[in-house]
């Protein structure tokens, strides 16, 4: 197959992998923002090759993902709206986290030619490809499930999805340290004296990957369902969070650290408005609106406008 062939599907599937968490669960609230994270999401891969070609290696070029990605994470970033950098920081460790699971399988079913490019064989490619393909299934699930994330849940959630990729990787390179390999100068192949080390490798990574997934799905769920419970055990003694006469309470505000621009935003849906009327009637751009509206969500531990009108009517 050739390069350039291969440099541009690596290069779509990242890029859809970043657009579906960095436009669609943080979109940037200015143009200009927009212009520059779609050509850093379109120059990802091909810029981690650099530090490649310059004998760099995996260090470097994990060093050199993480700074990109959190310069994608700090155009999305809205006044103290952390989540995009927890987000960047999950991305890099559950990549890796794939890189090596898809590598170790690659190992099992392909053989060590894997590594005598470039005279690999087609099989090698796809196994090579399929790392994005999983990380893009990933980033659609991770998109379906933090776009419900409460704010209160960002202290914990973050230590928990960030250290548990890269302490799987921590371990994983402890097992491989502990293993003798034989690199033969002559054949350019490695051998490994253990012939079950990848299998294990490759079943460890996936049960980490499905542990990690399934721990991020129930914390979320449990942690919104736990906020909308006590938000509404509170309304029950409190006066009306939103009246059109008077607007949104000032407990409320305060509560869930609403801007002024969010409680524009909030107001004008609650009077029955969509979000294209809302940004015409705000001067915002239609995208705009609904990243406000997103984080009003995570703020509130709302899945969506229908249930941040029932909390806020009290209904």
């Amino acid at each position: 197959m050739p390069v350039f062939v291969v440099l541009l599907i690596h290069t779509a599937l990242w890029f859809l992998v970043l657009y579906i968490i960095f436009h669609q669960l943080h979109c940037p609230d200015k143009k200009w923002k927009q212009v520059v994270s779609y050509c850093l999401m379109a120059l990802k891969y091909p810029l981690c090759i650099i530090p490649w070609l310059l004998g760099g290696g995996m260090w470097t070029d994990a060093i050199f993902s993480t700074m990109l990605l959190l310069a994608l994470a700090g155009l999305c970033r809205r006044e103290e709206d952390r989540v995009p950098f927890i987000s960047a920081f999950y991305i890099a460790g559950m990549s890796w986290i794939f890189e090596f699971v898809c590598s170790c399988y690659a190992i099992l079913f392909v053989g060590l030619k894997m590594f005598s490019y470039p005279d690999s064989s087609w099989q090698v490619y796809i196994f090579n490809l399929s790392n994005e393909v999983a990380l893009l299934l990933w980033a659609v699930f991770y998109h379906r499930v933090a776009r419900k994330m409460s704010t209160s849940t960002l202290t914990p959630f973050s230590i928990l999805i960030i250290l548990m990729p890269f302490a799987t990787l921590g371990l994983v390179g402890l097992i491989f340290a502990d293993s003798q390999y034989l690199l033969s100068q002559e054949s350019g192949q490695m051998i490994a004296q253990q012939s079950g080390l990848f299998t294990y490798g490759a079943l460890f990574g996936t049960i980490i990957l499905i542990f990690n997934m399934c721990i991020f799905y129930l914390y979320v769920r449990l942690s919104a369902a736990h906020e909308s419970t006590r938000f509404a055990q509170q309304l029950a003694h409190t006066p009306p969070v939103w009246t059109a006469e008077q607007g949104l309470s000032a407990p409320f505000i305060e509560k869930y650290q609403i801007t002024p621009r969010e409680q524009q935003v909030i107001e004008t849906m609650l009077v029955g408005r969509s979000d294209k009327e809302i940004a015409e009637m705000l001067e915002l751009a239609t995208s705009t609106v609904q990243a406000y509206l997103k984080r009003v969500y995570r703020k509130t531990g709302a899945a969506g406008r229908f249930a941040l009108a029932a909390l806020v009517r009290g209904s």
